[in-house]
């Protein structure tokens, strides 16, 4: 009868502690690889969603800023007065507004205009949607209507573009895009009858707003929240003004545009 044979004792023993060692070490470097890749993507992931969100904000507040600028003065029945840029600053509503921030606050602008019925003289037929005010609701066009756009904080001091709409009963800030750090304005007005614009000046330097025929207007976006590795030296020039820099490490995204201005008077 054959006996079974015995185990080799090395085929028996199991790891050392070296290899368990260099084990653990190998696992190591791979867990902190795929960490350290995450972390990256996820970081890399937030500041592409912060970008779209900046992107997404300034289309939106830009958009909503020109559509009203270019109402200024509008009238939906204009008198033939109206049509004589001379004498629209006598027998026209001024169409423009201004405020020149002074370091405490920013600019303001105020733009009026009417509405559009379908019979403007006709106070019960409805507005019919061709024209709007800074929060959407259809104009009536025997109604003149005003709105102010300027930068506003909240409670938790965050910064928002707001609307204002005077003249109305009950009328209060609109908050309408967050995170709008700055507000300026520069008017383009004309010197001669081609209402070819010569220079874009502060409302402060006596604008006249029947001369004004275009707007150059700056925006300061941020991220919502402070995502940057680290504060930059980056500064920020919006119509004319210069912002920063600053502490934080909030994303920023400065934006420009000049606006002419629709009005029955050009």
């Amino acid at each position: 009868m054959l006996l079974p044979q015995a185990t080799p004792l090395r085929s028996a023993r199991g790891f050392s502690v070296i290899e368990l060692l260099v084990a653990m070490v190998i696992a190591s470097f791979l867990i902190l690889a795929v960490v350290s890749l995450y972390s990256n993507s996820r970081t890399t992931y937030a500041h592409q969603e912060e970008q779209a969100r900046l992107q997404e904000n300034m289309r939106i507040g830009m958009s909503l800023i020109e559509r009203t600028i270019r109402q200024g003065n509008y009238k939906q029945i204009p008198a033939a007065r109206d049509q004589n840029p001379l004498l629209v600053e006598a027998f026209s509503f001024q169409q423009l507004q201004g405020h020149d921030g002074d370091g405490t606050d920013g600019d303001w602008i105020q733009v009026t205009y009417n509405g559009s019925s379908r019979f403007p003289a006709n106070p019960l037929d409805p507005a019919d949607g061709a024209i709007v005010d800074c929060i959407g609701q259809p104009v009536h066009g025997g109604e003149v209507r005003n709105n102010r756009f300027l930068i506003t904080r909240d409670a938790d001091d965050r910064p928002w573009l707001s609307c204002e709409r005077p003249g109305l009963a009950g009328a209060a800030r609109v908050r309408l895009i967050p995170d709008v750090e700055a507000l300026e304005v520069a008017y383009g007005i004309y010197a001669d009858e081609s209402r070819t614009v010569t220079r874009f000046i502060p409302w402060s330097a006596a604008v006249e707003p029947s001369r004004v025929v275009a707007i150059r207007l700056g925006l300061l976006f941020r991220s919502s929240s402070e995502i940057a590795p680290a504060p930059t030296p980056n500064t920020y020039e919006i119509a004319g003004e210069t912002y920063g820099p600053f502490e934080d490490r909030y994303l920023r995204l400065p934006v420009e545009s000049t606006i002419v201005i629709r009005s029955t008077a050009m």
